[in-house]
């Protein structure tokens, strides 16, 4: 990334950074800043390819309402075959599972359960009662998605994009600019039970508080938390793409 590209995107950081800090207002609503500040600046800096693809990924619990409306006690304990013969009964389960098998995530489904299973349980609580987090390195992305499919408004989603965006911002906050900032760790290295834990840290201290802060004649909690998630995705993605090489190629890990 050419340094003028980079200077638009450190600029975009500090603008996501003031109006976390200010209060809500009939103009000031997270969909505006994503919509009037961070589109328009991905397109000035060649970063297009970071936004974020509202048809690819419309709104789980409104686009998507039956996402919300899971009931964890209605599903399997364990994701393995004899659950499967006896709880699937429907074409559409039968079609939405052959899809999840030719991806191969089988596997993936249960780290979801066992996230919907820990919706009562702060990320905070003692290691003791938690046995999935002894293992720091051990699968968080789709485990944290099911404490957010329990818990919409309480739980974020956690992803690489929204971890190396916190990174990004927490490092901005000092330094002022990524040119020092050595080279992301790879993908899998961003969503770690501890990367996730400090994300959370970040999420409750920074977006939760601007959330309650909206007005909400004009943006409602779901619809602010919705374009947090979008602007922090399109900007973690973007920050993807940063190179410390003044070379121009932009060259990064696949986003």
């Amino acid at each position: 990334m050419r340094k003028p590209e980079l200077k638009i995107l450190v600029d975009t950081y500090g603008k996501w950074r003031e109006f976390l800090g200010s209060k809500g207002d009939h103009s000031n609503t997270f969909e505006n800043f994503y919509k009037k500040e961070v589109l328009p600046a991905l397109k000035r800096a060649n970063l297009s390819k970071a936004a974020f693809d509202e048809e690819k990924f419309p709104s789980l619990h409104e686009g998507l309402v039956l996402a919300g409306r899971i009931d964890r006690e209605n599903l399997p304990n364990q994701w393995n075959l004899e659950a499967l013969r006896t709880s699937v009964g429907t074409d559409l389960e039968r079609l939405l599972l052959a899809y999840i098998w030719k991806r191969g995530e089988l596997w993936r489904v249960q780290h979801v359960l066992t996230g919907l299973a820990d919706r009562k349980r702060s990320y905070d609580s003692p290691e003791k009662d938690v046995k999935e987090r002894v293992d720091e390195d051990g699968p968080t992305v789709m485990w944290q998605f099911g404490r957010h499919l329990a818990s919409p408004e309480n739980e974020p989603i956690f992803d690489q994009h929204t971890s190396r965006h916190r990174i990004v911002f927490e490092w901005l906050k000092k330094a002022g600019s990524l040119e020092k900032l050595a080279d992301l760790e790879r993908s899998e290295k961003l969503t770690t039970r501890r990367r996730c834990r400090e994300y959370l840290a970040w999420w409750k201290e920074n977006i939760r508080p601007r959330v309650g802060r909206a007005n909400k004649s004009v943006e409602s909690r779901a619809d602010a938390l919705l374009w947090a998630d979008r602007t922090m995705f399109a900007l973690g993605k973007a920050a993807a793409y940063r190179s410390d090489r003044e070379t121009g190629t932009g060259k990064t890990e696949s986003p």
